[in-house]
């Protein structure tokens, strides 16, 4: 796969590796590891029917909301739908992409965060599958 970087040059990201460009002496990572995350979030929070999709009869959670926050962490209440409670994040700065926790509870505190402004995504896990997702946005430390 090429893809072309925001200076104009190519990019080969092979399987399983990162590909390397250099400017100005510094070595410039780039990783595919963002999109695979992407990929496979997206796969965890689709129906078991077709990837991407959501099962319509599984409800989201609601009323989620940013309960409590410190330097290094935050808090997310919501009012759990059936089943699990799926979360992520995602750091807006960097795309850097959390793995998907879950709970049985109504709220959950992402610990070891750095500085930022984050996105989490929460979504219900139901026996036929997994609802669409909502988000909390903006939440800055």
């Amino acid at each position: 796969m090429n893809f072309i970087s925001k200076m104009g040059r190519p990019i080969m990201v092979g399987r399983g590796q990162s590909a390397a460009t250099k400017r100005n002496n510094q070595q410039v990572f780039v990783k595919w590891l963002i999109g695979v995350c992407l990929l496979a979030f997206s796969t965890a929070f689709a129906s078991s029917g077709q990837p991407g999709q959501a099962d319509a009869s599984c409800n989201p959670p609601s009323s989620a909301a940013l309960t409590g926050q410190t330097s290094s962490t935050a808090t997310i209440s919501f009012t759990p739908s059936a089943g699990t409670t799926l979360l992520y994040y995602v750091r807006q700065e960097d795309s850097f992409q959390s793995q998907v926790f879950s709970t049985g509870g109504s709220s959950f505190t992402f610990t070891g965060l750095a500085a930022g402004t984050y996105k989490c995504y929460l979504a219900s896990e139901c026996d036929g599958g997994t609802s669409t997702s909502i988000v909390v946005g903006d939440i800055i430390l």
